[in-house]
């Protein structure tokens, strides 16, 4: 959760946010995670937090939520990719 909300600080501030991104997805290269398993992360935090704003939860929150997660997601494999190329 402390990630996402560094996230959500940093979304008027794009360079930071794709910096705080790009350097997750490369520690997560390190950790060996698979870029695929980085899709998942957005559709499990969705459904977490979705019981605990059920009266403010419509769709427009909804797409909010999945727009960022895809670009996170976009963000940290894009690294990912980037480290598994220079790391061959």
């Amino acid at each position: 959760m402390a990630f996402v909300q560094k996230a959500v600080a940093r979304l008027h501030e794009p360079d930071k946010l794709d910096a705080l991104l790009r350097d997750l997805g490369k520690k997560h290269y390190g950790y060996g995670a698979k870029q695929n398993y980085v899709d998942l992360i957005g559709p499990q935090f969705i459904q977490a937090i979705q019981p605990s704003l059920e009266k403010q939860w419509n769709s427009e929150l909804d797409e909010a939520w999945n727009k960022l997660f895809r670009y996170i997601a976009h963000v940290m494999k894009d690294a990912m990719a980037t480290e598994e190329f220079y790391n061959k």
